[in-house]
């Protein structure tokens, strides 16, 4: 029942016209809000079908009714996009570094296709087309999250460990 409530006083705070943000500001409830407004689901998005997700992400709490308590509720959701991420970033970082031809290589990418440009759009970003092989790669090499582990087809010696056909492997 605290729960409830807290969702819902979340819920009234962000529908409060008081509250509006910029785009960039926007979480998770602002998006399900505007799915709502905008209407073209399925279902008739409810209070209780937004709350319901929100505890799904994560009912334990520390603070109810405080910023710092709100934070808490979506720790799951919210530290795996910026670890996954982060952790990417990190990789993508050090494999230039460790690669001088490629770094030249992504930066001169950057610097035709963006130019000086004060803000870099998708359109951009989708022409980055050496960029985005890098962070695959990385990814490939250095998966932060391995959500589908993969299976060896044949037999191999790995840093004097024998790896046998079928093993799984992240």
């Amino acid at each position: 029942k605290a729960l409830d409530e807290f969702f819902e006083e979340v819920l009234k705070e962000h529908l409060d016209s008081n509250n509006r943000k910029k785009e960039e500001e926007k979480d998770i409830v602002d998006v399900l809000l505007e799915l709502r407004k905008q209407g073209g689901l399925s279902i008739d998005l409810t209070n209780d079908h937004i709350k319901a997700v929100l505890m799904a992400v994560e009912t334990s709490f520390a603070f109810p009714g405080t910023k710092s308590g709100r934070v808490r509720i979506f720790p799951n959701l919210l530290v795996a996009a910026s670890d996954t991420s982060a952790a990417t970033s990190v990789w993508v970082m050090t494999g230039l570094m460790k690669n001088p031809r490629a770094m030249k290589k992504v930066q001169e990418e950057v610097r035709n296709i963006c130019g000086k440009k004060e803000f870099i759009d998708e359109d951009d970003i989708q022409k980055l087309v050496y960029l985005k092989a890098v962070i695959k790669e990385t990814l490939r090499y250095y998966a932060p999250a391995p959500l589908a582990p993969r299976e060896t087809s044949k037999s191999f010696i790995l840093n004097g460990y024998k790896i046998e056909p079928k093993t799984l492997v992240a």
